[in-house]
């Protein structure tokens, strides 16, 4: 699949939340989180909106700045800031700062891979 097919399909096909997803997200909930960028077309605010009001306790944010939505090539460091509380949540209590300086670290790490 190109990229002008992919691009097709996922701004037609892709515009709710269908029941196998809803499953997905229903069974991992503790394991998920979602971010979306107070501007991004391709996962506007409604849909942060659709996804807390659909499912209650589900882990989403919507970013106070601009983070576009190929966050990985420049918005690395804001991204990490709101999603490092989160893996500690998950991986247990984060007893220092450097504890969680390091879980940004390895972040930034995998994202330059």
């Amino acid at each position: 699949m190109n990229i002008t097919n992919m691009l097709t399909y996922e701004t037609i096909e892709i515009t709710n939340i269908d029941d196998e997803i809803a499953s997905i997200i229903q069974d991992q909930m503790p394991k998920v989180f979602f971010l979306y960028g107070p501007h991004d077309g391709y996962a506007p605010k409604a849909f942060h909106d659709e996804l807390k009001e659909r499912f209650p306790g589900v882990s989403a944010e919507l970013a106070d700045e601009s983070i576009p939505h190929a966050f990985v090539t420049t918005h690395h460091g804001p991204v990490a800031d709101h999603i490092t509380p989160w893996i500690a949540k998950i991986l247990g209590p984060v007893e220092d700062v450097a504890s969680e300086n390091q879980i940004r670290k390895e972040i930034a790490v995998g994202e330059q891979l």
